[in-house]
């Protein structure tokens, strides 16, 4: 890591940005994320995220009822 990625991710995180769960798909490392944008502290790779709302992420899916 980076004294640069390390100084870019501390940024992001004092303005609000959060860390992702999920492990970076390329180097496995730790993502951080702000606005959609997600950036690795390891390896420095930069992606966009689609990031859904709090209440969505664990809702069922819908599906119509059955008419009887």
């Amino acid at each position: 890591m980076s004294k640069e990625l390390t100084k870019k991710a501390v940024e992001m995180l004092l303005r609000g940005a959060t860390l992702l769960s999920d492990p970076c798909p390329y180097c496995k490392g730790v993502r951080v994320i702000k606005d959609g944008h997600a950036l690795c502290v390891s390896c420095g790779k930069e992606d966009m995220q689609k990031v859904l709302p709090k209440d969505k992420e664990k809702s069922e899916p819908e599906t119509p009822l059955a008419k009887f």
